[in-house]
């Protein structure tokens, strides 16, 4: 063997000693983390600012999430359709994984809320949950009323993370007929849907909270 291919034949056996352990180590660690997703949330309409925080609160809460509110809508078009079409181009995919739009619709349809997961934005007409009449309950209308937005604010913000209905009565996800399943049902997820959820939303590299907030109430 020359000399020449002697120090080349060192060379690449040093250069490969020198990459096994970064090799090793890359393979161990996996690969790199995404960079963390966030929730939007919107109001628009005459909402009451209590509520907004109400429900703001009841959400990060149950999902242990922070939600990113944005400037409250101030023209809420014609309809779901065309509200849908306005915010899901303002949704950026690279850097939020949905937006819930929580309205005081002024739409002549009574239509309670739509969410269209592809575009990973949620609608809920607030003004379709207003009680109406009194029924066996010591809630007052008012807090009927807002347990009501809670419940399926924080059903719409499930389904908007790949969640599916529970036939569960005991928990949010539950698909209601009537006004009384929709008050005798729970306002959180059950156990089983929420740690579904928290799977997602890691899943979806949005930061989460260890601290386990779920159970019905």
């Amino acid at each position: 063997m020359s000399k020449v291919s002697s120090v080349l034949l060192t060379f690449v056996t040093v250069f490969i000693l020198a990459t096994i352990p970064a090799l090793l180590a890359a393979q161990v660690s996996g690969p790199p983390p995404l960079p963390p997703k966030r929730i939007d949330i919107v109001f628009g309409g005459p909402v009451d600012s209590q509520l907004v925080s109400r429900v703001t609160e009841f959400i990060e809460t149950e999902l242990t999430v922070n939600l990113v509110a944005r400037t409250p809508l101030t023209d809420l078009k014609d309809g779901f359709d065309e509200l849908t079409k306005e915010l899901a181009a303002t949704v950026n995919a690279s850097s939020e994984i949905c937006l819930l739009a929580v309205v005081a619709a002024p739409w002549k349809s009574q239509r309670q809320g739509s969410v269209y997961e592809p575009l990973h934005v949620g609608i809920l007409n607030i003004s379709a949950l207003t009680v109406t009449s009194d029924d066996d309950t010591p809630l007052s209308r008012k807090e009927q009323f807002e347990r009501r937005v809670e419940k399926e604010a924080l059903r719409a913000m499930a389904l908007l993370c790949g969640l599916k209905p529970c036939p569960f009565p005991q928990c949010c996800l539950y698909e209601h007929q009537n006004e009384q399943e929709l008050d005798r049902k729970a306002r959180n997820l059950c156990p089983p849907c929420h740690s579904k959820a928290m799977d997602a939303l890691r899943k979806a590299s949005v930061p989460v909270g260890d601290k386990d907030v779920s159970g019905s109430k």
